[in-house]
């Protein structure tokens, strides 16, 4: 256990669980989504059959306008209490949950914010609004917004490790670093991936399915990075995601070349949640935002991000026996049968003197 006086804060990924507002993208749009994601998909039909099929859309533009934007979401912001952060703070991402927006993860790893103190006044707080009156169909049937802590320059994996919070509530996350270094057959994180600027093991994997994927369907999800020919809804339905779980369902991770990272930080987490607003302020708080109970209940949610200890664990791999300890073992046994030779020699000429010495003088 290593105990730091100050430890930079992580970068803070955070996704809406909707991806298309209802009232940014056409009706055909929201009419294939329900044909992708309804639990009561309608009949198979010309009319369907030509949406399905239809390639028109510019996807990109899409999901960049027709996502929740930051400056909507975002009802307040403020760092370590007393300074105040706005959407300028946030990065937009397109990651594996689609359309989201990153705190502290600027192009020059030194601009990363640093904390030196402990609790919920040293971190980040955001108050949210999910929109919900926006929602459409898509691949989950929750809503609320969806967090990734992870460190700047790795690309966020939301879908897979990011944790979810929910509306009408405080969540407060306690964050505590963890470090591990390896010494053997690993790979330097500063290396990076194609999409990554630095290399995790979780990166190589997301690559090593996404190319997968793309070499069988020959598109791409609009979620994979790269310049591949997007899917169309028909792709996606019939082959993106049946191709996704024969990845997982096989196991072909096995085939993929991704070695341990020789240093790794990640971050665990310890999540509470209280309900919100206590009814002692109830009303001069709905007042203050201008809404109903029943309207902040479905759409707003606070989070606190902080650290709770600035002491961090460090795991470092070391040989269990080493070349320089070979060298010695073997010096050392080189050294005890070169002494016990002389020792040898030495008795030999005393013999041939005591011999030499009683056969000539009696």
């Amino acid at each position: 256990m290593s105990y730091a006086d100050n430890l930079t804060f992580p970068a803070v990924t955070i996704c809406n669980y909707n991806q298309f507002r209802k009232s940014a993208v056409e009706n055909r749009f929201i009419e294939s989504l329900r044909i992708l994601y309804s639990p009561t998909p309608p009949d198979q039909g010309d009319y369907v059959e030509n949406i399905i099929n239809e390639t028109g859309y510019d996807v990109v533009d899409t999901v960049l306008t027709g996502a929740h934007q930051i400056k909507d979401m975002l009802v307040n912001c403020s760092w370590r209490i007393s300074k105040p952060c706005g959407v300028d703070n946030f990065t937009q991402v397109i990651t594996d949950w689609g359309v989201c927006y990153t705190f502290n993860d600027p192009g020059n790893l030194s601009d990363a914010l640093v904390v030196n103190h402990v609790g919920n006044q040293n971190g980040l707080r955001l108050r949210l609004n999910i929109e919900q009156h926006e929602y459409v169909y898509r691949d989950d049937i929750a809503a609320g917004i969806k967090i990734h802590i992870h460190p700047q320059g790795v690309r966020p994996l939301v879908k897979q490790y990011g944790f979810s919070v929910s509306p009408g509530f405080e969540t407060s996350v306690g964050v505590k670093l963890n470090e591990h270094t390896n010494v053997k057959g690993c790979k330097s994180p500063k290396d990076g991936t194609m999409y990554s600027k630095f290399y995790t093991v979780p990166i190589c994997y997301y690559e090593c399915k996404m190319k997968y994927v793309v070499n069988r369907c020959k598109c791409r999800d609009y979620r994979y990075p790269g310049n591949d020919t997007l899917c169309s809804s028909r792709e996606i339905r019939t082959c993106l995601y049946p191709a996704e779980e024969t990845f997982e369902e096989q196991h072909l991770r096995h085939d993929c070349d991704c070695p341990s990272p020789c240093k790794a930080r990640f971050y665990d987490e310890k999540i509470s949640m209280a309900y919100i607003p206590g009814g002692h302020i109830l009303d001069e708080f709905m007042t203050q935002l201008n809404s109903s109970k029943e309207n902040f209940r479905e759409n707003y949610l606070e989070v606190n991000i902080f650290f709770d200890t600035l002491h961090y664990e460090k795991v470092k791999e070391a040989l269990a026996y080493s070349f320089e300890s070979l060298l010695g073992d073997i010096g050392g046994s080189m050294g005890l049968l070169a002494g016990t030779s002389l020792v040898t020699v030495a008795e030999f000429i005393d013999f041939f003197i005591a011999t030499c010495h009683k056969k000539h003088c009696p």
